[in-house]
């Protein structure tokens, strides 16, 4: 099993409703994107994936990004849980999910995911923006078995812009 940890693009600091949620990405953003889908078109195109995203604006439009070179297996699912999560909420979300999809995409908030990171490989990470770290499993079938320092780290990419 394979876990993809991506936290959102680059955001704007206001949003025009002045709340957290609804901020969206920049142009810097954008830009983190495109080079983060030819990241993907260039190691993973051949992957399918089962989705997990927050539903905050910026991670619903960093998903939308990436969205047509994906290939989906199941149906998108975004998730109030994955708002600002701390690693014990993402740890426990992780846990409820019965998915034995080899691989699965995680798109969220710092500084739960960097935590979430920390805590799969025992190794201290810090997410930033548009950073995604993958974690092969090798001795768990499902998402929910997955716990402290048992993720073996195979990629890690932080777009420049």
């Amino acid at each position: 099993m394979r876990l993809f940890i991506l936290r959102h693009a680059k955001t704007e600091q206001k949003s025009h409703s002045g709340k957290d949620i609804d901020r969206d990405l920049k142009y810097k953003g954008m830009r983190q994107l495109e080079l983060m889908s030819d990241f993907f078109v260039s190691n993973f195109s051949e992957l399918n994936f089962r989705v997990f995203c927050s539903n905050a604006t910026r991670t619903r439009s960093t998903f939308r990004e990436l969205e047509p070179i994906l290939n989906i297996k199941k149906e998108l699912t975004y998730h109030d849980d994955l708002y600002l999560p701390s690693l014990n909420q993402l740890r426990h979300f992780l846990g409820e999910q019965s998915d034995n999809s080899e691989n699965i995409l995680l798109i969220g908030h710092n500084f739960g995911l960097s935590d979430l990171c920390t805590y799969l490989s025992g190794e201290t990470t810090l997410l930033p923006t548009c950073g995604l770290v993958v974690y092969d499993f090798p001795d768990f079938s499902n998402i929910n078995e997955i716990s402290k320092e048992t993720g073996i780290e195979k990629y890690r990419y932080f777009p420049k812009v």
